[in-house]
């Protein structure tokens, strides 16, 4: 049909070798979930260059996370080898004989840090379905200069969310560039490096007013069970 597919050779040698010595392959993992870092992202976390994976979240009790990974940092290198886009990290990792250490270069907070990992085997999941967060919506709010319009969280909808903070999407209008969708929950915002908790809509609200038009901003958010990033910019005036 005029497809063809292409193996990375290192990924293909392994696999051979593997199946020679032990008869099966295994693979390792850390337990993250990651994304693709732009150049509007980069600058949001105060990062030099698109380059790396950005941590979405980690898995709890997994090998990053005892190692000390956190939600938003950025991997840029493993064993000082350069993780120039997301999709690299996967195809360094799954190579590594689980039990083995890497050490991951992170930026966290403006600046680079290494972490020592171990390891794991990957096994196969069936993954879970996502939940619907059954939130209600409350009296409709203006929208703000991004054209969200908030609300805050209920006690009941933190309980079913498993939150202790965060706002709702209730709505969008205009022209809102990002993966940003109602019903999405904004649990942070991070600019020039720095992330920030979203407590309320007016908080958040207002956070956004001081910002300089064509700022980029990076929101973390929470979309049934998945949390991830999402880079917008100020485009719109006061």
């Amino acid at each position: 049909m005029g497809l063809a597919f292409a193996i990375p050779i290192d990924i293909a040698m392994n696999v051979a070798n593997q199946i020679k010595d032990k008869g099966r392959v295994t693979r390792g993992r850390i337990g993250v979930q990651i994304q693709e870092v732009s150049k509007e992202t980069a600058e949001a976390f105060g990062l030099p260059k698109a380059t790396g994976a950005l941590v979405n979240s980690v898995e709890k009790g997994g090998p990053a996370d005892k190692a000390g990974v956190e939600s938003g940092d950025i991997i840029t290198k493993v064993d000082g080898r350069e993780v120039k886009n997301s999709s690299e990290l996967p195809r360094i990792i799954t190579v590594v004989r689980p039990g083995s250490k890497v050490t991951l270069t992170v930026w966290r907070k403006g600046a680079a840090r290494d972490i020592a990992v171990t390891v794991a085997e990957m096994k196969e999941e069936t993954p879970a379905a996502p939940k619907r967060s059954g939130t209600t919506p409350k009296e409709k709010a203006k929208p703000n200069r991004m054209g969200l319009v908030l609300s805050d969280l209920t006690d009941e909808q933190k309980k079913e969310l498993d939150l202790k903070h965060g706002v709702l999407v209730e709505d969008i209008t205009g022209s809102v560039r990002g993966n940003v969708q109602p019903g999405d929950v904004i649990l942070a915002l991070v600019n020039r490096g720095q992330s920030t908790d979203v407590r309320s809509a007016e908080q958040l609200n207002g956070v956004l007013a001081k910002l300089d038009k064509g700022a980029s901003v990076t929101l973390r958010l929470k979309r049934g069970e998945q949390e991830f990033f999402s880079t917008l910019r100020i485009n719109n005036g006061d």
